[in-house]
């Protein structure tokens, strides 16, 4: 069975997201808050995600909008 690498980060999009491409691929940056039930700061955080498709750059540069 092929092992399977799975993360879910709910949260507020703090900033528009930023896609780019490096010398090994493509990058997605991102700043994502998240809060606990009952708390008053959120807390943030930078996601970086890497990928090699031109067409998941499509779609990331397209959903990573704030709003």
């Amino acid at each position: 069975m092929a092992d399977i690498n799975k993360t879910i980060l709910a949260g507020n999009l703090g900033d528009v997201g930023t896609v780019s491409r490096k010398d090994t691929g493509w990058m997605a940056r991102m700043r994502v808050g998240t809060r606990r039930r009952g708390a008053s700061a959120s807390t943030w955080c930078t996601v970086v995600y890497w990928f090699s498709s031109d067409d998941e750059a499509r779609y990331l540069e397209a959903a990573l909008v704030r709003g």
